[in-house]
């Protein structure tokens, strides 16, 4: 199949390589190739896997997992740049979603608007919690000082939201065989089952009549 896009194509850069190690200690001088290649092997790969559009984003857990809100924001900020000149490159082959500094609100405001704005990124991805200062403490995106950041994202051309459910699956198959004289013999089989998920969309507008969205759910818990 030609014209695939793919969602969550990570690189790295230098100051988060060192997180994505312990996901293939066993392949890393390949997969450290491979998260700081864009315009070689990545490229390559993409035309013999039939991938037209990339939306990459940075691994993780990157940010996230920075201590120090302002130090996150520097990081966050020098990966976002590295993206966007590798998309100024090929912007016909790569679409760029922001790495932001959710440790303070303001700070991750400040960084999406300037990726939207300045970089012509389209959107963002970060982990479900930032860590702080405090070693026992991380920071989820519900608290009250959250919601200017969730403000300044409804923006009638883009919208992010998240929601919990139930999932089940199942069916039912019987087979009966009639051969004349011998007698009948049939067989009954029936499964099923069902989970809770959590789910995640992001939406936003192109332009000329054009969209982009982008969906996940985790479940089996």
């Amino acid at each position: 199949m030609q014209g695939k896009v793919t969602l969550e194509d990570h690189f790295a850069i230098e100051d988060t390589l060192g997180d994505s190690q312990p996901f293939g200690t066993h392949v890393w001088p390949e997969l450290r190739h491979r998260l700081l290649d864009f315009q070689d092997q990545r490229l390559r790969l993409m035309d013999a896997s039939g991938v037209e559009i990339m939306i990459a984003s940075l691994n993780a857990p990157a940010i996230q997992a920075i201590r120090d809100a302002n130090q996150a924001a520097q990081v966050a900020r020098r990966a976002n740049d590295a993206l966007a000149a590798e998309i100024a490159k090929r912007p016909d082959r790569f679409v760029g979603v922001a790495a932001l500094p959710m440790q303070e609100a303001q700070l991750a405001t400040q960084e999406l608007e300037r990726c939207i704005k300045d970089l012509g990124f389209k959107g963002a991805l970060v982990n479900g919690y930032s860590q702080t200062s405090e070693p026992d403490r991380v920071l989820h995106y519900d608290l009250p000082e959250y919601r200017p950041f969730w403000r300044a994202i409804e923006d009638p051309s883009q919208f992010a939201d998240a929601g919990l459910g139930f999932r089940a699956w199942g069916f039912s198959m019987n087979l009966n065989l009639n051969a004349g004289a011998l007698p009948a013999a049939g067989v009954s089989r029936t499964a099923g089952w069902g989970d809770p998920l959590v789910a995640g969309r992001y939406h936003r507008e192109l332009g000329n009549g054009f969209g982009m969205t982008a969906y996940g759910d985790v479940g089996g818990f």
